[in-house]
């Protein structure tokens, strides 16, 4: 490799992308309140508390079910 390649790290590439997205969205967190924590399944509720809970400890105590209304999510980006 030469000195002009540069080596991109696509973990913290993906992290810069969602600050930047949760900023614009108004959900990035100040620092100064505690964290609030919702998991959420698909799937077998009580398998993935249980799972979960093995593998993040009590951070995981309860999950709920996932659908479409849960989560409001934004609007897509228009295409360039």
């Amino acid at each position: 490799m030469g000195s002009d390649v540069v080596l991109v790290s696509s973990a913290e590439e993906t992290a810069f992308a969602v600050e930047r997205e949760l900023r614009s969205a108004g959900l990035l967190r100040d620092g100064t309140s505690p964290a609030i924590h919702r998991f959420l399944s698909s799937g077998d509720i009580s398998w993935f508390a249980d799972l979960g809970s093995r593998l993040l400890g009590p951070e995981l105590s309860s999950a709920d079910e996932w659908s479409v209304d849960t989560v409001a999510l934004p609007p897509l980006p228009s295409p360039r």
